[in-house]
């Protein structure tokens, strides 16, 4: 980049590439999905995530996703079903916040993608609107 192009217009330039120099090669190339497991919160509630991790022995670093948007449509299946986009596409590195599921656990990470407390098919009430089940 030269100093009279602006980090936005390398981004806008950049296509379908990685928006970033990261090398780190895929290590894994099969996943080991484990959808809508119950974790148990101090109070009783639980409340649902999908774990994506190498098929591998080992222990792994996890990279956790929450969001008040449904997990389902954030794991690799129904990212799958898109059309390639650009990099400056917000669904270019997963859908919504989530990130792209088989580039975290093809070079070596868990991807833990859950509904907080009360969205979808997590239990209990929304502590934000004051509706908890405490």
């Amino acid at each position: 980049m030269t100093s009279a192009q602006s980090p936005a217009h390398a981004l806008s330039a950049a296509g379908d590439r990685l928006p970033t120099a990261y090398d780190r090669p895929p290590q894994y190339a099969e996943t080991i999905a484990e959808r809508d497991t119950a974790v148990p919160m101090r109070d009783g509630v639980n409340l649902s995530v999908d774990i994506y991790r190498p098929a591998a022995a080992g222990t792994f670093p996890a990279l956790l996703a929450f969001s008040i948007y449904n997990k389902d449509l954030q794991g690799p299946d129904y990212n799958a079903t898109l059309p390639p986009q650009p990099a400056w596409s917000s669904l270019w590195t997963g859908l919504l916040e989530a990130g792209d599921t088989k580039f975290f656990v093809s070079r070596g990470y868990v991807h833990v993608i859950g509904s907080p407390r009360g969205v979808f098919k997590s239990d209990g009430g929304d502590r934000g609107s004051g509706t908890a089940t405490i």
